[in-house]
């Protein structure tokens, strides 16, 4: 996760400069503290929501841009929900109704 935070800081560190923005210039425009603007870059600080939409509006670009180099997030598992669904798509409707019920059953809160 924290090479999320890397990415996004590259993005928005390639943005200033290509805009010939100094790190004060862009933190003092969007109404932030400029070492907190260093760490966002460095990826040592994780942005809220809000600071990156002040930097994409003070940057002139749009909100995705500054997303558009991050790979999506994929949840490490061991491979059996892979496992899971193929069996189950194997299976002919009426088993697969009945494992799907089964699930929900045991995914029920008690």
């Amino acid at each position: 996760m924290a090479e999320v935070y890397t990415l996004l800081g590259r993005r928005i560190q390639e943005e200033r400069k290509a805009r010939h923005f100094t790190q004060q210039e862009l933190a003092e425009a969007a109404a932030m503290d400029t070492g907190h603007l260093s760490r966002i870059e460095h990826g040592k600080a994780i942005p809220s929501i809000s600071v990156v939409k002040r930097l994409a509006d003070v940057l002139g670009v749009p909100i995705a841009r500054l997303f558009s180099d991050i790979p999506p997030h994929k949840s490490p598992d061991d491979g059996w929900a892979g496992k899971l669904g193929a069996m189950v798509k194997e299976m002919p409707p009426k088993r697969r109704d009945q494992v799907l019920r089964v699930l929900k059953a045991l995914a029920k809160d008690d």
